[in-house]
């Protein structure tokens, strides 16, 4: 039941996983291929903290996620 109401949100969403990170990533590809609107991202070179790490190629990724969304929000001009 609880994975069926996951597939069926149509919020966007994005998971950002670090590749070197002592825990596995497949439960989060798993969530990420379930939503509609999922993304899964993988910054492979970064350990467990990858905000204090990697947080310049974080950056990146969260703010080209957020311009994906809102470009997808906004009304297209005909």
């Amino acid at each position: 039941m609880l994975l069926h109401d996951i597939s069926s949100l149509e919020v966007p969403a994005i998971f950002i996983n670090a590749g070197k990170d002592i825990r596995p990533n497949w439960p989060t590809v798993q969530l990420a291929h379930l939503l509609k609107n999922g993304e899964y991202i993988e910054i492979t070179s970064a350990g467990h903290y990858i905000w204090i790490t990697h947080r310049d190629e974080l950056r990146k990724e969260l703010r080209a996620t957020v311009e994906r969304i809102m470009q997808q929000a906004l009304p297209t001009e005909t």
